[in-house]
Order: C-alpha cells, then sequence, then structure tokens
C-alpha cells in the first residue's frame, strides 16, 4: 500500500487507550436528579422521586440504568428488557456494582414484551430509544400503564418533536414535564386515568 498516495509510515508513543478514554469520562447529567457516571467516579446522591412502592417497566432497558435508578429511589418491583443478548452480561455487572435495595425485586429478560404477561401493568414505563426504534411499539407501551401511570420516554432528537406532538394529540396526551440536553428531548407524560 505504500504506492496509496497521502499514506505514510512511521511510529507513535505507546498510548494505554484504555487509560485515556477513562480520564476523559465524565458524569453526564440527564436531568437534576438523574446523573449517569462512569463506575470509576464516585456519583452524587440522587434525589427521591414518586417511585416508593410502585412497578416499573423498562422498555429497551441496555445496560439497566434507569431499573436500577428506579429500585434506588424506592420502586418496589422493577422489570426490563432488552432484544440485544449482549445486554445480558451488562445488566448482571451493573447490578453487581449497584445493588438494588432490600426487598426491591428487579427481573430483566432478554426478549420481546410479548414475554410479559397479557394482563401486566405497571405504575410507571421508561424507554431511552430513538423514535425509529420506539415508534412501532407505542401503543404497546400505553397499554402496559395502569390509568393514571408515567410514560418517560428520552432519547428524542429535538426534530422529532413535531411527530410527538401529533402523537400526543391523536392520543389525547400532553407531556407534564418535557427537558432537553444536547440536542436531545425527553418527556413525562400521564396515561388516562380511566
Amino acid at each position: 500500500m505504500a504506492d496509496r498516495p497521502g499514506l505514510e509510515w512511521g511510529e507513535s508513543p505507546w498510548e494505554d487507550w484504555d487509560h485515556d478514554w477513562r480520564e476523559r469520562q465524565t458524569p453526564v447529567e440527564v436531568t437534576s436528579r438523574l446523573v449517569v457516571c462512569p463506575p470509576w467516579i464516585a456519583a452524587p446522591l440522587l434525589e427521591d422521586l414518586d417511585l416508593r412502592g410502585k412497578s416499573l417497566l423498562d422498555m429497551g432497558t441496555g445496560t439497566g440504568i434507569l431499573s436500577v435508578y428506579a429500585a434506588g429511589l424506592g420502586a418496589a418491583f422493577v422489570t426490563g428488557f432488552d432484544i440485544d443478548p449482549v445486554t445480558g452480561p451488562c445488566l448482571h455487572e451493573n447490578l453487581d456494582l449497584n445493588p438494588t435495595p432490600p426487598g426491591t425485586i428487579v427481573a430483566f429478560f432478554v426478549g420481546t414484551s410479548e414475554a410479559l404477561r397479557p394482563s401486566a401493568r405497571f405504575d410507571a414505563v421508561v424507554t431511552n430509544m430513538i423514535r425509529t426504534e420506539i415508534w412501532p411499539y407505542l401503543d404497546v407501551l400505553l397499554s402496559r400503564l395502569r390509568p393514571g401511570g408515567s410514560l418517560a420516554v428520552s432519547g428524542q432528537r429535538i426534530e422529532d418533536q413535531p411527530y410527538w406532538r401529533e402523537w400526543f394529540t391523536a392520543k389525547g396526551l400532553k407531556p407534564f414535564r418535557e427537558f432537553e440536553l444536547d440536542g436531545w428531548w425527553g418527556f413525562v407524560t400521564h396515561s388516562p386515568s380511566t
């Protein structure tokens, strides 16, 4: 490949890429109450949310950070699922690093919402998936909420807000809390009370 234009040969000093990558990582403040921290950085204390004694479903749980957070805030039952089998080891590691309070039931599985009992309903449903991933499952998310339950969605690009606003109107919903961070947007809405 030496005859290719722009290609140069040489040596670079040895660099510990893993160490340098870790040094550049900083906590990310998602909201004033939730900060995602690498495990080697001490995390700030989290404020209480009204999840005490309640149930939560985390769709597309990934590393399980939202589930672990909910358990730490007093949720009595938390279940999360993801279609990616790679999440299994990550979930196990995160639970080891962030033990849940005694008495809290935390259950994770690899699969889809179809693995849940048909009658399963939750006080809160959370998801952090981009719009194109979550859009086909919006009715599923709403159907898994108890009347008056909270739906929290994050991981949305700000430019996707018009799609969500149309969906709110079509479903008779409106967000009661919204937040923006570095071009990303999220919201919390409630299912109808009846």
